[in-house]
């Protein structure tokens, strides 16, 4: 069989497990990776594997013709529509290619979706981005390529006013899929169809709605337990089934993005047929035991689809470890931590609280004795870094700098070039006591380091 692109060698895997003889269809910067796999039978070089022309050229090349395989896979999901055209002309099992336009094109989905009844945003087709403010929707509004991926390029317009500002900033002239805003929680639902009936299903929330990420918010979901949403799942259930019959996708994996409404109901975002990035199929996989790169194979190659295997979370032995910190416990590292933090820390949900800290051996500052400063700093050209009790936001270490006989966090002068008013007191000379730094000297950034 022939596979479009590489993709880090998960679809060969898949494929070479059920014992397909695979030739992968590899760019120059794939083809090394996929010879040295050995799960590729042979490789043809190709300038891009999401290229029709490309791929005929080089199978033409190498004396191949599409004819030449029993199927024809994509390993991603911009190689959807050309495995389905490649398919078609040799005769090879492959995506139904009116199946793989309705989940690559946004537009063309949405049509489909809306005829169905299915409740989605209302949207419109700008044929440049100088067209985008005169589209005859709502505002706010959610600009996308139609046939991007992974949000990239979306972005939400607030006004036509704020859409004629973004226009100077388009990532392409276009066209654009122009959509209403949706408010609500979004949400990803991931599983697998067969036979046009949903054999597996998971639901996740988002920590926060995709698009936003552009903007700096944490990316991630949280897989949700069908015993304790159960009307998410149902909906989930009833929107994923109506959705992937109106887009004719009936055998394969899916990945659908919803907006969860106050009444419980949701609102169908977009859909498309792989395997989901990010690490979801990982989620996937221990939550319900099932493989979805596995389910993808053998829905292509019309094989049974593999049994699920009991969860890791399910079995004995690991019931018998400490349990999964709830949902509402889940915290992300600070901004600014550069390390991961201790076992004792707050900031590590699996631990419990936090261990009082050690009492400091040394004096404390207004107790300290002060004693004469050296006439210059010993080391000029330190990193600059905070001292103890700063809230600069730098990461402090307590490694000691070469040839020196401190902590690297001790060598800070207060975290700033500029000593705040106040600065000689008691505190401060018992700081400069024990770094050794002259109180008079002003503070000097390292080569290379922003004051």
């Amino acid at each position: 069989m022939l596979l479009l692109g590489w993709n880090a060698g998960r679809a060969a895997a898949a494929l070479a497990g059920l014992g397909a003889r695979v030739t992968c269809a590899a760019e120059p910067s794939e083809a090394a990776a996929a010879r040295g796999s050995g799960l590729i039978a042979e490789t043809v070089v190709v300038t891009d594997s999401a290229d029709t022309q490309a791929v005929l050229a080089g199978l033409a090349r190498s004396g191949h013709a599409p004819h030449d395989y029993a199927a024809v896979a994509p390993s991603q999901e911009t190689r959807v529509v050309a495995a389905a055209v490649l398919g078609a002309l040799g005769g090879a099992a492959a995506p139904p290619l009116d199946s793989a336009l309705a989940l690559r094109d946004k537009a063309v989905q949405k049509r489909l979706i809306r005829a169905a009844g299915i409740p989605t945003a209302a949207s419109a087709v700008a044929a440049s981005a100088v067209d985008v403010p005169l589209v005859p929707l709502r505002f706010p509004v959610v600009v996308k390529s139609p046939g991007g991926q992974a949000s990239l390029g979306t972005e939400r317009l607030d006004s036509r006013a704020h859409a004629r500002t973004w226009t100077y900033r388009a990532a392409h002239d276009g066209p654009w899929q122009v959509e209403e805003f949706v408010p609500g929680a979004e949400v990803h639902l991931d599983g697998v169809v067969r036979g046009g009936e949903l054999t597996a299903l998971a639901v996740s929330r988002y920590l926060g709605n995709v698009f936003t990420t552009h903007n700096g918010a944490p990316m991630g979901s949280v897989v949700t337990d069908p015993r304790r949403a159960p009307d998410l799942y149902r909906h989930g259930r009833s929107l994923t089934a109506r959705a992937l019959a109106a887009l004719g996708h009936r055998d394969g994996v899916f990945h659908l993005k919803a907006f969860e409404q106050p009444d419980g109901s949701l609102v169908f975002g977009e859909c498309a047929g792989r395997v989901a990035g990010g690490r979801i199929d990982e989620v996937v996989r221990r939550k319900l035991g099932v493989d979805l790169h596995q389910q993808w194979a053998a829905a292509l190659l019309a094989r049974p689809a593999p049994p699920p295997r009991t969860p890791a979370a399910t079995t004995p032995s690991a019931s018998s470890a400490s349990p999964p910190p709830p949902e509402s416990s889940t915290r992300h590292r600070p901004p600014g931590r550069s390390s991961p933090a201790p076992e004792s820390s707050p900031w590590n949900a699996n631990a419990g609280p936090a261990a009082p800290a050690p009492a400091d051996p040394s004096p404390s500052p207004s107790s300290a004795p002060c004693s004469p400063a050296p006439t210059k700093p010993r080391w000029p050209n330190a990193p600059r870094t905070s001292p103890p009790g700063s809230t600069t936001g730098r990461t402090r270490s307590s490694r000691a700098a070469p040839g020196s006989r401190h902590p690297a966090h001790a060598r800070g002068h207060m975290g700033t070039a500029r000593r705040p008013k106040g600065h000689h007191n008691a505190c401060a000379r018992a700081h400069h006591r024990r770094t050794g730094a002259m109180m008079g000297e002003p503070h000097r950034p390292a080569a290379g380091v922003q004051a």
